[in-house]
């Protein structure tokens, strides 16, 4: 969905959007990150808020938006996002087999040791990895202060259900 989003407000296709990334889990906190976002306008591939020159819409209404987005297919077409959960998993099952394209990475759940973004021990928490030879890796050290303040809040939340 956000790459979705993010294209329709650009007015392209979502193949030309990138490496959002979702952080923690399914709830009114969670939060799609786009800071490394990119989009390939004339041909150039450049970051989501040089592109959309709305950082404003990128920091409120887009995340707004991503953490009803399950809502808002179900009162848009009055059925279920069953077909939205269904083709996130086939594109989620086709990176973990394939691996990720070069350049590109994806969220998916991964129980936590502790040791990264401060979230805690053995918290099950949607990273960014890239996988190769499916194999993961963590995508590491992107997050600024505007992400870190909205993981923390997911974590919080995830943290009174342990």
């Amino acid at each position: 969905m956000p790459k979705i989003e993010i294209a329709l407000k650009l007015g392209m296709t979502a193949n030309n959007v990138k490496n959002a990334t979702i952080w923690g889990n399914h709830s009114s906190n969670q939060y799609t990150d786009v800071n490394l976002v990119k989009v390939k306008l004339q041909g150039k591939e450049v970051v989501v808020y040089e592109a959309l020159k709305d950082d404003s819409w990128l920091m409120g209404e887009f995340i707004t938006t991503m953490q009803q987005c399950g809502n808002a297919v179900i009162k848009s077409q009055n059925l279920s996002s069953a077909m939205s959960a269904a083709k996130a998993i086939s594109d989620h099952v086709s990176d973990m087999c394939l691996g990720t394209p070069k350049g590109e990475f994806m969220a998916t759940g991964i129980t936590s040791d502790g040791n990264l973004y401060g979230i805690l021990n053995d918290l099950l928490y949607s990273f960014p990895v890239v996988i190769k030879n499916k194999t993961w890796k963590f995508v590491e050290g992107f997050v600024n202060d505007f992400s870190h303040k909205k993981i923390d809040l997911k974590a919080a939340e995830s943290k009174c259900c342990l």
